[in-house]
């Protein structure tokens, strides 16, 4: 559909009555029936053509994404309604609504690091912890999306940004082999002292690569 109504967009070709031979309606499928919807009054009569083709265009897109699914859609917007106030959608734009519900797509760890607070026999001078920050302030954005879902149980920060966040660090015993863990509803993360940054950094990954939901895949 994209396609077509970019070539009908597009194209110069003078003679477009002849050529495509198409009318102001839509064929639909209504469980085996073909059925001719007409896209304005006496649509079937007229034929699309260079002068009249973006009013076409216009009125396909508004059946597709309007009309054909009102019957479906409004009913769904009416229950909606009965439990978000609708006054608040009328006074913000689409994509404040987006980081309402999805947040900001900007991952600032340097404020994730700003608002952090250690504990459990760590300071924010321990140097497992600056081992830590070292490490994934070096982390691709993926691989932070995935440190943020191990942190938070998701991937994305809030509508104020990663500083509100206030994460905790905290020391999980000493040196060991165990896995550093999250508390996702705190944000709290514990990590054993270890002793070898290269270590915290394999041991890291593997925790963060291989979590899934409230535990290890």
């Amino acid at each position: 559909m994209y396609n077509n109504l970019c070539f009908l967009r597009d194209t110069e070709i003078p003679n477009l009555e002849e050529t495509i031979g198409s009318s102001f309606e839509v064929e639909v499928d209504n469980f085996g029936e073909k059925i001719c919807i007409e896209l304005k009054p006496v649509g079937s009569d007229i034929i699309i053509s260079q002068q009249n083709k973006e009013e076409y265009i216009n009125l396909y897109l508004d059946w597709k994404f309007n009309k054909s699914i009102e019957k479906f859609f409004n009913p769904f917007l009416n229950g909606f309604y009965k439990v978000a106030d609708k006054t608040i959608f009328e006074i913000i734009e689409s994509d404040e609504l987006e980081l309402i519900i999805c947040g900001t797509q900007n991952l600032d760890f340097k404020d994730l690091e700003e608002g952090s607070v250690a504990g459990d026999g760590y300071t924010k001078e321990s140097q497992t912890v600056k081992d830590f920050w070292e490490i994934v302030h070096e982390f691709n954005e993926e691989t932070k999306k995935k440190f943020l879902f191990f942190l938070t149980g998701c991937d994305r920060a809030p509508i104020k940004g990663l500083g509100s966040l206030r994460m905790i660090i905290g020391r999980h015993g000493p040196d060991s082999d165990k896995l550093p863990c999250a508390h996702t509803c705190f944000n709290y993360l514990l990590i054993p002292d270890y002793q070898d940054k290269e270590k915290l950094k394999k041991r890291l990954l593997l925790a963060i690569e291989n979590s899934e939901g409230f535990g290890l895949m």
